[in-house]
C-alpha cells in the first residue's frame, strides 16, 4: 500500500512537471516524457505487475492532459511498463547503462505506436520525416533527461524494495 501511494505522488509530481514545467524547456518543440520515464523504472525495477498499473495511471494523465482518444497513451504506456517488466530479473543497483537503453527503446517504441495510431491513420504517410524530426530528438532528449530522473527514482525504488522485503522476512519469523 505504501509503494501504490509513492508511485503516486511521482505520477502526480511527473503529469505536474511534465505541463507546467517541461513545456519551458522543450528544444526544438521536443520535451521530455516524464511519465515514460516513471513507467519504465517501475516496470524495470518492480516488475510486470507495477509496471503495467504505473503506465495504465501515466496514460491515463497522458489522456487527461493532451485530449483526443482517451485510452490510448494508457494502453500504449501499459503495454510498455508491462513489457520492460519482464526485465526485473536484470536489474541491477546503481545500473544506468541499462536503463537508458531501456527508456530509449521504449520512447521509439512509443513514438512509433503513436505514429501509428495518429498519424498513419490520418493519410500521413512520411514516417523519415517524423524519424528525423520528432521520435530520434524526443528519444535523444528523453535519455539525457531520464539519467537524472532515473537516479532519483532508482533511490525511491531501492528504499522501497529492502522495506518490503524487510516486511516480509518479519512476516516469516
Amino acid at each position: 500500500m505504501f509503494t501504490a501511494f509513492i508511485i503516486a505522488i511521482e505520477i502526480i509530481a511527473g503529469i505536474l512537471l511534465q505541463t507546467a514545467v517541461f513545456p519551458y524547456i522543450e528544444i526544438g518543440g521536443i520535451a521530455p516524457d516524464l511519465l515514460l520515464m516513471i513507467t519504465v523504472a517501475a516496470g524495470y525495477q518492480m516488475g510486470r505487475s507495477a509496471g503495467m498499473w504505473t503506465g495504465l495511471v501515466c496514460g491515463l494523465m497522458l489522456d487527461f492532459t493532451n485530449g483526443g482518444v482517451l485510452g490510448a497513451y494508457a494502453l500504449f504506456l501499459m503495454f510498455i511498463g508491462y513489457l520492460n517488466g519482464y526485465l526485473k530479473a536484470y536489474y541491477v543497483p546503481n545500473d544506468t547503462l541499462f536503463p537508458m537503453l531501456l527508456l530509449g527503446v521504449s520512447e521509439f517504441v512509443f513514438d512509433i505506436l503513436i505514429y501509428l495510431f495518429e498519424f498513419l491513420i490520418r493519410g500521413r504517410l512520411n514516417i523519415i520525416f517524423f524519424i528525423r524530426r520528432i521520435m530520434l530528438p524526443k528519444v535523444l532528449y528523453t535519455v539525457v533527461a531520464g539519467i537524472v530522473v532515473y537516479m532519483i527514482l532508482d533511490i525511491i525504488y531501492r528504499h522501497l524494495i529492502l522495506t518490503h522485503q524487510k516486511k516480509l522476512e518479519e512476516q516469516k519469523q
